[in-house]
């Protein structure tokens, strides 16, 4: 697919070589930034704001951006917000900063979510394979992806990440994902009958030619131009769900290769936010070698998973991960500077 032009799409376009080597430390975190800012986010809401001060950045919620029916208790914004935080941390690695984090300093309005604080140890990488490179070309693709399973090497590298509060599951047997399966379009389908939950989500969809810099355009979910202008018409009308069903089976059980699990010991602000940590960096790591993902909340039948995967821990996030198909394209995302507070 041919990737979007527009101003809504230009900070898809940052290069490390336009980094201000020899600029004040201030300017330098700024230029971090526009990495930070292509994180993924539910419904790409981009839930983020940035405070420079000095050597430090303060990340904080954009409670504008909130998605009050589909994220009542704020679990997804602060996956986005951990999201956001690891494409920082990425960003600064290759640039030659150390970093500290200091997580929810208390405010007067609860709103820091984290203070990362910043000094030089080195010159800027030579490593062509860092994941600097990955954070541009990442992408959600929610489309068929080849049935090849990645290198068990790259799996068990995934594992090191995670520890006993915030774990990891990886499904590639064909019956313990025809169970989930089931269980996942058993759970959007039951979300989709909220009325509310469907405006809201309907509010979010954009038409290919949108020139908006948040929402998700038809074409991120492999629609075509006319039918993107109708998609949130529909949506707010029907439970599309019912009438996608047999469609989404199959590509969860055909066109999927692994499924993966974050699973959190306890569902609060800190686990969420290291949840959506890792999945960026899982997610990175997968672009690194040409694998793909697509990700999904799992708000309903939680009991019956922990069932099938034998856990007592809360699953979190269920993605897909696989070699695309097909590309699918970048969503829009407003320009780093217009996040800087």
């Amino acid at each position: 697919m041919k990737e979007r032009t527009g101003k809504n799409y230009e900070a898809w376009g940052v290069k490390v070589e336009n980094f201000p080597i020899d600029s004040p430390v201030e300017k330098q975190l700024s230029f971090l930034i526009n990495y930070a800012v292509l994180a993924p986010s539910t419904h790409n809401s981009q839930p983020w704001v940035f405070q420079i001060r000095n050597n430090k950045i303060r990340i904080k919620k954009n409670s504008k951006r909130a998605l009050k029916i589909a994220d009542g208790q704020e679990n997804l914004m602060y996956i986005s917000l951990g999201c956001a935080l690891e494409n920082l941390l990425i960003a600064s690695d290759y640039f030659g900063f150390k970093h500290e984090i200091n997580y929810f300093l208390s405010d007067l309005n609860d709103v820091t979510v984290c203070e990362v604080v910043f000094n030089k140890k080195s010159g800027i990488s030579n490593y062509n394979k860092h994941f600097i490179f990955s954070i541009p070309q990442r992408h959600t693709n929610r489309g068929k992806y080849d049935n090849k399973i990645p290198k068990q090497g790259f799996l068990e590298e995934i594992k090191n990440f995670f520890n006993e509060d915030v774990g990891i599951e990886i499904i590639s047997d064909v019956e313990t994902k025809e169970k989930i399966t089931e269980i996942m379009l058993l759970a959007r389908e039951d979300t989709f009958s909220d009325k509310e939950f469907r405006n809201e989500l309907a509010g979010h969809q954009r038409n290919n030619l949108t020139k908006s810099f948040t929402g998700m355009p038809g074409f991120t979910m492999g629609f075509p131009s006319i039918l993107s202008f109708l998609t949130p018409t529909v949506v707010r009308k029907i439970n599309v769900m019912k009438i996608i069903k047999n469609k989404d089976r199959e590509l969860l059980n055909k066109h999927t290769p692994l499924f993966l699990i974050i699973k959190l010991k306890e569902v609060n602000k800190k686990n969420c936010l290291l949840a959506g940590r890792f999945f960026e960096r899982i997610a990175l790591m997968a672009e690194s070698r040409g694998l793909h993902t697509a990700f999904q909340e799992i708000p309903l039948h939680i009991d019956k998973l922990q069932e099938i995967l034998g856990t007592k821990h809360f699953p979190k996030i269920f993605f897909r991960m696989g070699y695309a198909l097909k590309k699918m394209g970048h969503s829009p995302r407003i320009p780093a500077k217009k996040t800087i507070i």
